[in-house]
């Protein structure tokens, strides 16, 4: 069988769902022999931020930021900065801009879900259902949810 590293080594990590200091260790090993990988930087970071531990998002920042030194196209970590950005941080306009590039860089109803909740955040509703009626994947709970949740008012400030 080929090993296909550092790849098999994320998905198995990621189909575990677990996220713990040996889980860390073994991603940050990889890191050190594939530094070019930004989907290990992506996996890294979402390690930091998902673990029993407590690491400081900075650290997970710092990985995003660097797979994105890696390939400055790459959806998966604009989509987690403005994900840290909207959730963290608060700060709305660091997080539309992050999720914007995660679409135009090929983000799915995920970034698009984002996008939406930073826009009903500022106000500007009509905007987000646009966002949300451009998603593939209508059936798909959290845009049908936020949806609801827009036209209900829980969003307006």
């Amino acid at each position: 069988m080929i090993s296909l590293e550092p790849y098999d080594s994320i998905e198995q990590i990621q189909s575990n769902h677990v996220y713990n200091k040996k889980v860390i260790a073994k991603l940050r090993d990889l890191s050190t022999s594939y530094a070019s990988c930004p989907d290990l930087w992506v996996a890294l970071g979402d390690a930091l931020q998902l673990s029993d531990d407590d690491y400081p998002i900075e650290e997970a920042i710092e990985c995003y930021q660097t797979a994105l030194r890696c390939d400055d196209s790459h959806f998966a970590a604009y989509e987690e900065l403005g994900w840290v950005s909207e959730g963290v941080y608060e700060d709305m306009p660091k997080a539309e801009e992050y999720f914007r590039l995660a679409i135009q860089h090929g983000a799915d109803e995920t970034a698009m879900v984002g996008l939406a909740r930073v826009l009903a955040q500022t106000g500007r509703e009509s905007e987000a259902l646009q966002v949300l009626r451009e998603c593939e994947d209508q059936s798909m709970e959290e845009v049908a949810e936020l949806r609801r949740e827009i036209k209900s008012g829980v969003w307006r400030q």
